[in-house]
């Protein structure tokens, strides 16, 4: 059987589709929705996502967790 999780289907997708939308997130967080108008939104590419995680994954790997270890991140 393959291993497959979620980071894994991340780095896929980056590898796949590099420029396409991942995740979308309000502009201006903590604001009120526009009554009227467009929603502003800031866009994360699978290819940002991916590097952000990596980034944070060897931040964890720098500070001695190790992989398989069990991690909360409270953002």
């Amino acid at each position: 059987m393959t291993s497959y999780n979620l980071a894994y289907a991340l780095y896929e997708m980056a590898a796949k589709q590099p420029g396409k939308m991942a995740i979308a997130l309000p502009s201006a967080p903590g604001k009120p929705i526009p009554k009227k108008g467009p929603i502003p939104y800031r866009i994360i590419s699978f290819k940002s996502f991916a590097n952000d995680t990596n980034c944070i994954s060897q931040g964890l790997l720098a500070y001695g967790f190790n992989p398989g270890d069990r991690v909360i991140l409270m953002v």
